[in-house]
């Protein structure tokens, strides 16, 4: 029943069901004979020793094609308890060539009143296919591998995307399109529990064209959530990048999640790196970490307190070879530390920044340099949690001083003791960063355009252009919906943290 969408016989094709199919009957041909029932009563036999029948597939031609060209697995693979007698007379009847099956019903039922197992021409043919197969590899192998290495880039993995389901969201199933062929075929398949997949990138480990796939996952998978695939999809390393630490003001972790893939060189070696976020489900820690893709082992992390939207690479960006790592997300600590709010005035610990902002929540955005990354993102503390992470200065960091959202920029206002959820007025968000083409006059570039938008518009609030130490070059507002969102409204709410990668002198903390 449940495939009873494949077991119906097409309209205006060949007549029959697709999963008892003989090949001859399957591709087309005129010949065909009493061998081709004797095929269909092996498929019988068969789906009565394991349960399900040898060729299963999403559509019937892909069904079609599998009984075509596929060798159907041993019953006893997947029934341990199937009889080796009658499993081998399923495959014999099974056999794709007419003249390795039985000569008749007749001679059929002869081998199963025997009790013994039944020898195949077919399999015994491919025994002798697979040593001759053998000695030619042997051979290859001796004479060089670079025969080896020009056969496999001749059809290298183009393209990389994970299927959607009917909501537009990533599922479990990653497909591959090879060489210059247009057609996508199935690369990789998750179990379900892994929830789903983010995209996966191609990676460089070269230089030359030899490329593996990494995926990353929202659920772990045997305490791993992100996969390296060779070019045929064959596992070539996991790795866990989840972090065991209690965070300040946390409770337990659930689980990581991977987030964010980017594959760039990062060093100026042949070959790219690969850049991985992933996030406790539970609690606000996100990790940016660099990957050698060839050891499939962490190089530096970069540790924030606060879940990352976007994260990049952008070539050159400090010179040539010279790389950065762009990055977008919220951070919740910028308040200060504690539960659920600290108290007003608030004393900081020594070597403790002071609140920056009232709001729980606030969208930042950074300028990470891949040569330097190693350690605790803003604020800094000493809290005995993290005392083991040494800061980290980004070469650039800001954020926006208003609510992330109605529901998750709580704040505490002056003079009282409860806090509330601020208006929609004063929330807005970084929805882009995105490098700007054309130069500022007077400014050092790279430029970059942030895109800011607000919860109660449905059009932008404002576009910030600003340089690479992310300073603000100008703000022009997107939206006549309240009086005041001007130019200086934007500008008073901008705050770069870290310029060059020093602390801007704001308040005391920072000298």
């Amino acid at each position: 029943m449940l495939t009873a969408q494949k077991r119906l016989t097409l309209p205006a094709a060949t007549p029959g069901t697709p999963e008892y199919m003989s090949p001859e009957q399957a591709s087309g041909d005129e010949k065909i004979d009493h061998r081709s029932d004797l095929y269909s009563a092996g498929v019988v036999l068969y789906e009565m020793l394991t349960g399900r029948t040898p060729f299963r597939a999403d559509s019937p031609s892909a069904v079609i094609h599998r009984i075509l060209h596929d060798t159907p697995t041993d019953p006893r693979t997947l029934n341990d308890d199937a009889d080796p007698h009658l499993a081998s007379l399923a495959l014999r009847l099974m056999a794709k060539r007419p003249e390795d099956r039985f000569a008749s019903a007749g001679e059929a039922l002869e081998a199963l009143e025997t009790g013994e197992r039944v020898q195949s021409p077919e399999r015994r043919r491919r025994w002798h296919h697979r040593l001759l197969v053998g000695v030619i590899v042997l051979a290859l192998i001796c004479s060089g591998t670079w025969l080896l290495s020009r056969a496999a880039r001749s059809s290298p993995i183009a393209e990389v995307m994970v299927e959607k389901d009917e909501k537009g969201q990533n599922t479990t199933t990653i497909w591959a399109r090879h060489g210059d062929d247009p057609e996508w075929t199935l690369f990789h398949r998750f179990p379900p529990e892994v929830g789903s997949v983010c995209d996966p990138v191609l990676v460089d480990l070269d230089g030359g064209g030899r490329r593996i796939v990494v995926a990353g996952l929202d659920v772990p998978l045997d305490g791993h959530n992100l996969f390296a695939f060779d070019a045929c999809g064959k596992e070539s390393w996991c790795l866990d990048i989840s972090s065991t630490r209690r965070w300040p003001d946390c409770g337990p972790s659930a689980y990581w999640s991977c987030r964010h893939l980017a594959a760039g060189d990062l060093d100026g070696a042949p070959g790219e790196e690969l850049v991985a976020t992933a996030s406790d489900r539970s609690n606000y820690p996100t990790r940016i970490s660099i990957v050698d893709p060839r050891a499939g082992e962490i190089r530096s992390t970069f540790w924030h307190m606060g879940q990352m939207s976007q994260v990049r690479i952008e070539a050159d960006f400090f010179g040539p070879g010279r790389p950065a790592i762009i990055a977008r997300a919220t951070n919740n600590k910028l308040d200060g530390f504690g539960i659920p709010f600290p108290p007003r005035p608030y004393e900081c610990p020594p070597g403790e920044d002071r609140p920056r902002t009232r709001y729980d929540h606030v969208n930042v955005a950074m300028v990470l340099d891949p040569r330097d990354i190693d350690g605790l993102g803003p604020p800094r503390t000493r809290r005995k949690e993290v005392r083991d992470i040494p800061p980290a200065r980004p070469f650039a960091y800001a954020f926006l001083d208003m609510g992330s959202g109605v529901r998750s920029g709580a704040y505490l206002p002056d003079g009282q003791t409860e806090p509330v959820e601020p208006e929609a007025s004063d929330t807005a968000g970084i929805e882009n960063i995105e490098l700007l083409p054309r130069a500022v006059s007077g400014t050092a570039g790279p430029w970059m355009r942030v895109m800011i938008g607000r919860s109660e518009s449905a059009s932008g609030a404002a576009i910030l252009t600003v340089d690479r130490t992310l300073a603000l070059l100008a703000a022009e507002p997107q939206t006549t919906e309240r009086v005041g969102l001007t130019e200086d409204y934007w500008r008073a709410r901008w705050r770069p943290i870290i310029q060059n990668g020093e602390y801007v002198v704001a308040d005391p903390s920072d000298e």
